[in-house]
């Protein structure tokens, strides 16, 4: 049972990373989305369903888009 559970965690977690994230940061660029302080950037990112410990994650998908440049 713990082996299901952990395989089900990493499933979640590579779902967040590849779909969720994304969809995120996307979102970011089209101003759907515009949080202008830590306050705000919290609550939108719990609202998109993601933990604050992501947010190196969103700053490297960030980081190509040349909407940020």
């Amino acid at each position: 049972e713990i082996a299901a559970d952990e395989d089900n965690v990493r499933k979640v977690s590579q779902y967040l990373t590849d779909v969720v994230l994304p969809k995120f940061v996307q979102d970011l660029c089209t101003l759907e989305v515009s949080p202008m302080d830590g306050q705000t950037l919290t609550e939108a990112l719990h609202a998109h369903g993601i933990n604050v410990r992501y947010i190196g994650k969103v700053i490297d998908c960030v980081s190509w888009l040349t909407c940020f440049k």
